[in-house]
């Protein structure tokens, strides 16, 4: 925010990287929405305009189409909050496997 040029070469090199490495992902998966969160999100443009030329340039275009790129609105902890759903949903499951078992 208050020019650093180093800082800002990192976060557009971020963002590039981050880009990259989703379009993999969205490849594969085909989604519609694609949520992003954590504590560089909050950096704004600097970090997501390079991060969506790297989309530009990576997803296949039928993938492109439609796919509709957000950001969180459940804040940095998001990412801790969905792990902890997925580990309770898992456990769940499992235990109940285990006494049908019995």
């Amino acid at each position: 925010a208050k020019g650093d040029a180093l800082a800002m070469d990192l976060l557009a090199a971020s963002g590039r990287r981050i880009g990259t490495a989703a379009s993999w992902l969205l490849n594969l998966t085909n989604p519609q929405v694609l949520v992003l969160s954590g504590g560089l999100v909050e950096v704004g443009d600097l970090l997501l305009d390079p991060l969506r030329r790297a989309l530009a340039d990576h997803v296949l275009p039928q993938v492109a189409d439609g796919l509709d790129v957000r950001i969180s609105v459940l804040g940095p902890d998001s990412e801790v909050r969905g792990a902890v759903l997925l580990a309770m949903q898992y456990s769940e499951t499992y235990y109940r496997l285990v006494f049908q078992g019995s």
